[in-house]
């Protein structure tokens, strides 16, 4: 959504500039809520979650890297870490999310959230 950030944390009124389909896709539905609003009094609350991780995840495809990471260390395998390992996301845990989802229905506020701790850790 956010491209390779220019500061940390990101916060809701940094630059959005997709360097993916995806998150092109994901930001073209931020417009049509932001237009559709005004026309048609339509609430709406864009949760952009960082990396969400918690029971239940998967830990196949690419996505979920602590489930990734922890199925191969429990089958004695070493995590595949790509470059140097001095990347760092920002983990939150899905009790955390669904929170936010919840709080997001019952206040109905609109506009766009980023739902994360704001803790950087490195992989």
């Amino acid at each position: 959504m956010y491209g390779e950030p220019q500061y940390r944390p990101v916060d809701e009124n940094y630059p959005v500039t997709p360097i993916s389909y995806y998150g092109i896709s994901k930001h073209t539905l931020e417009h049509y809520l932001h237009l559709s609003h005004p026309e048609n009094s339509l609430s709406y609350a864009v949760l952009r979650y960082s990396n969400v991780y918690g029971p239940r995840q998967s830990p196949k495809g690419e996505a979920g890297v602590v489930a990734i990471f922890t199925r191969q260390m429990l089958q004695g395998e070493r995590p595949t870490i790509f470059g140097k390992g001095d990347k760092t996301r920002d983990y939150v845990y899905v009790a955390d999310v669904v929170m936010a989802n919840l709080l997001a229905v019952e206040r109905s506020i609109n506009g766009v959230y980023n739902i994360g701790t704001g803790v950087e850790t490195s992989d």
